[in-house]
């Protein structure tokens, strides 16, 4: 209620009395001021209030009766006063309001009888109450027994409980019991606490998807909305869902197509109020009154998708150690791994090998761990691998761009040394993180100038290169046989008469086509084949003569 201030009129007097009024004057306006400033700052700390003129339909019966003045359905407080009803004349309240979880404590100017009992509920209190309110929601058009039940249980979690005679509801408190038992299993404060997990088979799910109370129990029949941050989607390949929260939490998977940060968004809402009116008036009966809530909880939860990891190792060999001016070097690539990751879509990854060839140089290059910064590099490849195994690099002149006398394409003379490496730089990247399939762990780099992934590079009139191993073996010696006559020469038979060249056996004229000339100088033009015929002469002729003087001594 506001009171009004009359201020006196002013009046003739001294002038000493002027400027004393004057002083009074200015005093009282700083003062109002001060107060005013302060009712402000009272104003934003204390609970909200507001005057509202009410009267009340009544349900139920004595002290276990709902007051109904919408939106409010008012419990006795504990005051010692009569309720104020639809008979009487509308009377003003105050609405205090109140947050869940703190005391509220009650307002003596209001509130009359048991002055010994200073707080309408305790903190923990303020849960139960607005849950009875949210699961049991009174109505004007409930029965008595439901009106007297409602009462009878919030009145029984009140410190005035007992101050003064309540009877039992007609049942006995049966229905007030279930109301007291279901408020206390979904009573508040409540958690939300996701999670965006990787399950044993790899795959991502939202789970933990549930609003839990204070009593562990989940919380059913809210409606809650998902939504997904990141190269993910719900099965429903969307980024956003609706479900309607049950019994136990609920477990949503996820599908993503990169990896990187996955975060999701989760908001429920059908909740009790969080707060809590005392409609407070000097004449009339305190009431306890929760209004109707749809109270909304939200939380986030996220994964970073890191790709698996990768540890390679390998061994390289050129795949010979001189070759002519216009070879290929070629370089052989001995890869190892213990394991051997998938990418999202199940396939292999695929590693990017570097192969850099260094030359030419004037003489072998000496062994170093790392490739001299004036080296030249005379070809860089990229060798794509998909598991272990032995795989081959090649780079030939006329690839690189080297020439020889402007003329064929050609190596540079000299000594050459491949260097092969497995750099994470290299891997290619995709995704909303800007991962790789994978991650090399670590990097693998060989050695500059180590002697298998070094050759040397010759002019063609060199003789060829033996093979690896040692020099070209020596062909064994030959002894001719011992003692006894010289083998006879085998009979050999007359070639058959020979077509002459240019002619066929028709007399047409074919095309004769002149065998290839072969490699190398000629030494002769005579062979063993040659001698053949000249030495069947001799020997036939020594054998003549041998018959000849046996059968002269036989005369």
């Amino acid at each position: 209620m506001q009171q009004s201030h009359a201020c006196p009129a002013p009046n003739a007097g001294t002038t000493t009395r002027d400027n004393h009024r004057s002083a009074l004057k200015l005093g009282a306006r700083l003062r109002g001021q001060i107060l005013a400033l302060v009712a402000v700052i009272l104003a934003l700390t204390v609970p909200t209030a507001l005057a509202q003129p009410l009267s009340f339909t009544i349900t139920g019966s004595g002290n276990l009766l709902v007051a109904h003045s919408h939106p409010h359905a008012g419990v006795c407080a504990g005051d010692g006063q009569y309720i104020a009803t639809e008979r009487t004349p509308a009377s003003d309240f105050e609405v205090v309001s109140h947050p869940v979880g703190e005391t509220i404590l009650r307002d003596f100017n209001t509130s009359k009888g048991h002055p010994n009992e200073k707080r309408v509920m305790e903190a923990d209190t303020t849960y139960l109450i607005t849950s009875l309110y949210h699961w049991n929601r009174p109505d004007p058009q409930d029965s008595k027994l439901q009106a007297e039940s409602f009462a009878w249980a919030v009145q029984t979690q009140l410190p005035s409980w007992g101050w003064f005679s309540t009877r039992a509801p007609s049942d006995g408190g049966e229905l007030a019991q279930k109301m007291l038992s279901h408020a206390m299993k979904y009573a508040g404060p409540y958690q939300l606490e996701p999670k965006v997990e990787r399950q044993p088979d790899g795959s991502v799910a939202v789970t933990n998807v549930g609003v839990q109370a204070a009593s562990g129990a989940w919380v059913p029949g809210l409606q809650g909305k998902l939504s997904l941050h990141g190269p993910a989607q719900f099965q429903n390949q969307q980024t956003t869902l609706e479900i309607t929260s049950a019994t136990a939490p609920v477990q949503l998977p996820i599908h993503y197509n990169a990896y990187g940060e996955i975060s999701v968004e989760i908001t429920f809402t059908g909740l009790p109020a969080n707060s809590i009116d005392i409609l407070q008036s000097p004449a009339y009966q305190d009431l306890i009154s929760v209004q109707p809530a749809n109270t909304e909880i939200s939380s986030k939860a996220g994964l970073k998708l890191l790709p698996p990891n990768l540890t390679v190792a390998f061994t390289t060999k050129v795949e010979s150690e001189r070759l002519r001016v216009d070879e290929p070097a070629v370089d052989n690539i001995f890869l190892q791994a213990d394991n051997w990751p998938e990418t999202i879509d199940g396939d292999p990854v695929e590693l990017q090998l570097r192969a850099e060839l260094y030359g030419p140089f004037s003489t072998p290059v000496d062994e170093s761990e790392e490739v001299p910064q004036d080296a030249p590099l005379a070809a860089s490849r990229m060798v794509t691998v998909t598991g272990p195994g032995t795989y081959q690099v090649r780079a030939t002149a006329e690839e690189t761009g080297h020439l020889l006398d402007g003329a064929l394409p050609t190596w540079e003379p000299g000594y050459y040394s491949w260097v092969v490496s497995a750099l994470q730089y290299d891997q290619n990247t995709r995704g909303e993180g800007g991962y790789a399939d994978f991650l090399l762990m670590p990097d693998v780099m060989d050695r500059f100038g180590i002697k298998e992934e070094s050759f040397q590079v010759v002019t063609t009139d060199l003789p060829p290169v033996p093979p690896q191993g040692g020099d070209s073996p020596t062909p064994p010696e030959t002894t001719p046989p011992q003692g006894g006559d010289s083998p006879t020469p085998p009979e050999t038979t007359p070639p058959p008469e020979q077509t002459p060249p240019g002619e066929s056996e028709d007399g047409s004229t074919t095309k004769v086509t002149a065998p290839p000339p072969t490699e190398g100088k000629e030494l002769a033009r005579t062979g063993v084949s040659d001698l053949y015929l000249p030495a069947l002469a001799i020997a036939l002729a020594g054998a003549a003569l041998k018959l000849f003087a046996s059968a002269y001594r036989l005369r």
